[in-house]
């Protein structure tokens, strides 16, 4: 029995996409790689809950997997797009958690946000 991978390839996702595209599905392959990606992605961050940490997990799949049909095979690096994707699902997610409350100008309070683990150690938030 096969092992499964524990890593997305940029290539391979890639020509999963332009199947996906063609087929106007995503195909198992691409599903899995997707899945893969947003669950390393959200290890990147720190949480202060496991409920937390499940409800930007589940706001990135479904922000992924509405948009993925916008992939333009012109972009050849699809690994950079959907890790994109996947990280402003999260902050959508975080976001959406805690209701924030905007101003009368519309712009966000600011407030210390996900804490991301750098691999310099040092700490920042966003």
């Amino acid at each position: 029995m096969k092992k499964p991978k524990e890593y997305v390839s940029n290539k391979e996702l890639y020509k999963e996409m332009i199947v996906s595209l063609n087929l106007g599905k995503l195909t198992p392959t691409a599903q899995n790689m997707l899945v893969l990606m947003c669950n390393k992605t959200a290890s990147m961050f720190s949480f202060q809950s496991d409920e937390l940490k499940q409800e930007c997990i589940s706001t990135a799949y479904e922000h992924i997997f509405r948009s993925w049909i916008h992939y333009d095979l012109e972009y050849t690096n699809a690994f950079a797009y959907f890790t994109e994707g996947i990280k402003r699902g999260i902050y959508h997610g975080y976001y959406k958690y805690f209701e924030f409350i905007y101003d009368g100008q519309y712009k966000k309070h600011r407030v210390k946000f996900l804490h991301y683990n750098n691999m310099d150690g040092a700490d920042s938030f966003i």
